[in-house]
């Protein structure tokens, strides 16, 4: 639903300017009390981490990693989202296995619209 703004099998399920909502930048790291060291840094929206943005500072990449090692991914400027359900929990794996996917899918997924 976010990825397509809000449509699943061609219907309106969630309005586009709910997603539109959610994927708005909320709160700064310097705002931020405390946070696992894998988004230390980063942007927060409603319910993810906003990794990536655009010319105007409009969040295009967004991250959810989960306590129990889950990794969800959404990247609107290239059009793809994926989920990951790694057997190790420890922080650094998640990071460190998270951002080699995603480099290797940026590899075969470019985009002129990307920084």
């Amino acid at each position: 639903l976010l990825l397509n703004k809000g449509k699943f099998g061609g219907e309106q399920i969630i309005s586009e300017q709910s997603i539109n909502q959610l994927l708005e930048i909320q709160t700064t790291p310097d705002k931020i009390k405390y946070t696992p060291k894998i988004t230390l840094g980063e942007n927060y929206a409603l319910g993810s981490w906003v990794l990536d943005y655009d010319a105007n500072g409009k969040g295009t990449v967004f991250s959810c990693p989960g306590f129990n090692g889950t990794w969800a991914v959404i990247d609107y400027c290239r059009g793809y989202a994926y989920f990951i359900l790694p057997k190790s929990t420890n922080d650094d794996d998640k990071y460190i296995g998270n951002k080699i996917v995603k480099d290797q899918i940026d590899q075969q997924i470019q985009s002129t619209d990307c920084k």
